[in-house]
């Protein structure tokens, strides 16, 4: 968690005084005192979720992450990532969950091989996508 929070910027002190904000969110409080190498997979996505939004990051890169845990905690993720787009926060979200990109997206691009394969609005994006897979000339 130290080394993860460093990455983001964030010093020991900063990390300590945000340590039970980022267990609380990530709902791992009984497991302060257990290495993070006995986590499983679930809970060391949930705390590295937790210590990414507690960053306060000007630009934040989000990859499916909201997958991790159950449906409380994805809901905790999607009011974070909300609060984020109302201040204004860049956010990049990588993702095939339709449902997350029309609810979170204001504006869509899909990549194809790594080009630009369309750009524009939810709606009109995935339309591209749709005719991509289909094999439509686009």
């Amino acid at each position: 968690m130290f080394l993860q929070g460093a990455i983001l910027g964030l010093s020991a002190r900063d990390l300590k005084a945000r340590l039970d904000a980022i267990l609380a969110f990530a709902e791992l409080e009984q497991f302060a005192d257990v290495p993070a190498k006995f986590y499983s997979s679930g809970m060391a996505l949930r705390l590295g979720f937790a210590v990414a939004v507690h960053a306060e990051p000007d630009i934040f890169l989000i990859d499916e992450a909201c997958a991790v845990g159950d449906q409380r905690f994805r809901e905790r993720c999607l009011e974070r990532i909300r609060g984020f787009k109302a201040a204004g926060v860049t956010m990049v979200l990588v993702s095939h969950e339709r449902d997350l990109v029309e609810r979170l997206s204001d504006r869509v691009v899909l990549l194809d091989y790594g080009r630009l394969a369309a750009e524009g609005t939810a709606a009109e994006t995935f339309g591209a996508y749709e005719r991509l897979v289909r094999g439509d000339a686009t």
